[in-house]
């Protein structure tokens, strides 16, 4: 089941509104990406939604076939049971086998994995508006050993972090680029001073006031609303703790280790006298 979740930013002062299971093309340089439904919809701000969407494959999992028993039947009629109005393909010498069995009540996607395992067939919905079903090839054309994926390349225009595979027996491996940090993050914020810098003080009726202490309690907070609406943020100091500026884990180094977008240092300047209002 390939999923799709996105933060949508609402340029005018009007509310939207999203239906359950509402139906969403997407699209990536003039190419379809798939065809995805609405699952869940939550309003951050005025103008920000966070989707949560699923493709054909989370829809037939939340629907219920009843069971049937089928003697020598062809696969296309149990498929045309089994998905109903879902929109699906299906290759001609798939279809003509026949099986014979009994599919229990259970989701239209247990009942069509059932179908599919016994014709040794793939079900896929990648850049498509609809199920795809095709046969499974018998040819070895890569392998996975000790975790590396070899045999076979595949370009993309965004920067691969990680690369996750199941494989026919259910197994998982993945191999993580060694080329790039554990952590890309969205934005570096960076709480000026700190441990045994300060920063500026401020002395209001007894109590001193540092600026080290403002900016963590500021720079904790925008983080915390920063990840409300999806943005993945790391600070360069969580706690009163002295940072070098150039060393290896240095406030001026953080920002490009982390592959951040954007980088935002947090300082508060302090005088001392009178101001007008």
């Amino acid at each position: 089941m390939n999923t799709l979740d996105f933060t949508l930013k609402n340029n005018d002062a009007i509310e939207f509104t999203f239906q359950k299971t509402q139906p969403l093309k997407f699209y990536k340089n003039d190419v379809l990406l798939g065809a995805f439904f609405i699952d869940v919809a939550t309003r951050k701000s005025d103008r920000l939604y966070e989707i949560k969407t699923f493709d054909y494959i989370g829809v037939i999992d939340k629907m219920v076939f009843e069971g049937a028993t089928y003697s020598n039947a062809l696969v296309s009629t149990i498929v045309s049971d089994i998905l109903g109005p879902i929109p699906y393909t299906l290759e001609i010498a798939l279809g003509n086998k026949r099986l014979t069995g009994t599919i229990e009540q259970c989701t239209v996607r247990e009942a069509l994995l059932q179908v599919v395992f016994a014709i040794n067939a793939i079900v896929d919905c990648s850049r498509s508006e609809k199920i795809k079903i095709f046969s499974a090839s018998s040819t070895v054309i890569s392998s996975v050993e000790n975790g590396i994926y070899e045999g076979q390349s595949f370009e993309t225009e965004d920067e691969v972090t990680e690369i996750r595979l199941t494989l026919n027996d259910g197994t998982q491996v993945s191999r993580k680029n060694p080329y790039l940090p554990n952590d890309v993050y969205d934005i570096t914020i960076d709480p000026g001073h700190g441990g045994n810098d300060p920063g500026a003080s401020y002395k209001y009726n007894g109590k001193v006031y540092n600026e080290s202490d403002l900016t963590l309690k500021i720079s904790l907070l925008l983080k915390k609303e920063l990840e409300e609406i999806g943005l993945k943020v790391k600070l360069t100091r969580e706690s009163d703790e002295t940072l070098a500026n150039y060393e290896i884990n240095g406030r001026a180094v953080i920002p490009n280790k982390t592959k951040s977008k954007y980088s935002l240092s947090i300082h508060i300047n302090s005088f001392t006298g009178s101001m007008n209002y």
